[in-house]
This record gives C-alpha cells, sequence and structure tokens, in this order.
C-alpha cells in the first residue's frame, strides 16, 4: 500500500531467469524482433541479439510465446553439427525439454559415424568421467547414451 494517496503504486517482480536473456525475449514481444548468434563479435542485429537460444528457448516456453519458440529451434536445428551435438544430446536441457531432445537426438543418431570420431565426443565423456561428483547426472547421461546405441544397433 502507498505511503499517502499521492504517491504511485509500485510492483517488483522476480524473475528466476538470466536478466539480459529476459530482457531481450520482452523486447521480442513488443517488437517481435531478435537475432541469434554464433559469437560475441559485434553484429549487425545490434543490441537485440544473443548467442544463448537455449535459453531464450526456455524463458519463450515459460511465458507462451511459441513463434519465439520456433525461432529458437529453428536456430538450434540449424547449427547443430559433429563436434557440438554430443554436448547438446546429453545437456540437462535436452532432457528438461523433449522436443528439443528429440532434434538432437536425431542429429547425434543420423551423424554417428561422424560424431564418435570427433575430438568434441571424446573430450565429452572425459570432462564426464573426471567431473563425477554429480553420480544422478553421470548415471543419466551413460543411461541415455546405452539406450541410443542399443536404440541404433537394431537399424
Amino acid at each position: 500500500m502507498p505511503s499517502s494517496p499521492n504517491s504511485p503504486l509500485r510492483r517488483a517482480v522476480l524473475i528466476d531467469e538470466d536478466f539480459e536473456l529476459f530482457h531481450l525475449v520482452l523486447f521480442y514481444e513488443h517488437t517481435k524482433r531478435i537475432c541469434f548468434v554464433h559469437s560475441t563479435e559485434p553484429f549487425i542485429c545490434g543490441d537485440i541479439q544473443t548467442t544463448d537460444a537455449e535459453g531464450v528457448y526456455r524463458i519463450a516456453k515459460k511465458r507462451s510465446i511459441p513463434s519465439l519458440q520456433r525461432k529458437a529451434l529453428h536456430f538450434l536445428e540449424a547449427t547443430c553439427n559433429v563436434e557440438n551435438i554430443t554436448s547438446r544430446t546429453f545437456s540437462p536441457f535436452a532432457a528438461e525439454h523433449r522436443e528439443i531432445g528429440f532434434l538432437y537426438d536425431a542429429y547425434f543418431i543420423q551423424h554417428w559415424e561422424e560424431v564418435k570420431k570427433s575430438s568434441s565426443f571424446k573430450d565429452f565423456w572425459q570432462t564426464l568421467e573426471a567431473e563425477r561428483d554429480d553420480l544422478k547426472e553421470y548415471s543419466r547421461v551413460n543411461k541415455k547414451f546405452r539406450e541410443m546405441v542399443f536404440e541404433k544397433a537394431r537399424f
């Protein structure tokens, strides 16, 4: 309640998201403009760019903004490659957002022969092994990998 009848009513809104990404999503809601990029180098998009399409997707899904979800999904799909697909496929984000997880899984399986030879594939598993502090996450990733390998073996 305001302290006097003439003082403005103020409302504080707490967000549990990255402020910069949240700001970009709000900007998108008003302008329908956003630019996903690969690096933080200055780009023609100026202040409306981000490298974090997964973060934007997460916020857009929470705020029920299907057009922004589609834009982020399209960027994530277009930027899958042999070097980034292992970490994407087994990420907590992919596990949390099954529609993204299915997209990553399909790319991983389709490019399996190249993926298994990549340095990022080897590095991912070495890092996971070295950081075994989170046994639940370690088990989740290993279980998913085993399921994918056995599923692939059927074809």
